[in-house]
């Protein structure tokens, strides 16, 4: 079928400025085309700093049978970051490189069931870490091709690990509060 192919923001490790778009059908042959327009267009969503987790966006449409790719724009580099590794080589010159991970998420609270990606924001010469926490999205209406495409600790880990903290963080806010009130 046909439908639209939804983004929610998961989080973001990054301090440069990174957004998320999406290619339809790409290939080698019509890469510099479609990347052309893409970035023409400006239809990339979700700003790593502005986006709170569980923020959507709609990417676009989609027909079940089509191959997406998708892209991360870095302002502050100017460079594109492309899902599918031989045209992110193709797309920025590199021989081997892995800018991204993919795997199937369960979903948890506000973020749906879906394929989680995470990428990297800079490309080797550029300093990258590695650690493909730099924009993190979970996509609906999609099934990966390859749902084992490298591994990371599914989203589910972080946002647990978080709302079990959170409890403490806000005991810790109320005792100094009281402190300071008291002390008064």
């Amino acid at each position: 079928g046909t439908g639209n192919v939804t983004a929610t923001f998961v989080g973001s490790d990054a301090g440069d400025t990174d957004l998320v778009g999406m290619l339809v059908n790409v290939t080698s042959a019509n890469l510099t085309a479609q990347m052309t327009s893409l970035i023409s267009s400006g239809d990339f969503y979700l700003d790593n700093h502005a986006s709170s987790p569980g923020a959507t966006a709609v990417l676009g449409s989609a027909n079940a049978g089509n191959t997406l790719v998708f892209v991360l724009q870095n302002q502050a580099t100017g460079k594109y970051i492309l899902s599918d590794s031989t045209l992110n080589d193709i797309w920025n010159g590199l021989s081997g490189g892995t800018e991204y991970v993919s795997t199937t998420y369960t979903g948890l609270g506000t973020l749906p069931a879906g394929t989680y990606v995470g990428f990297e924001d800079l490309l080797p010469s550029e300093g990258s870490d590695f650690d493909r926490n730099d924009l993190e999205f979970v996509f609906q209406n999609i099934t990966p091709r390859d749902p084992n495409v490298g591994s990371v600790p599914e989203p589910t880990t972080v946002v647990a690990g978080a709302l079990l903290l959170l409890p403490f963080g806000v005991s810790t806010l109320r005792i100094l509060r009281n402190r300071k009130l008291a002390s008064r």
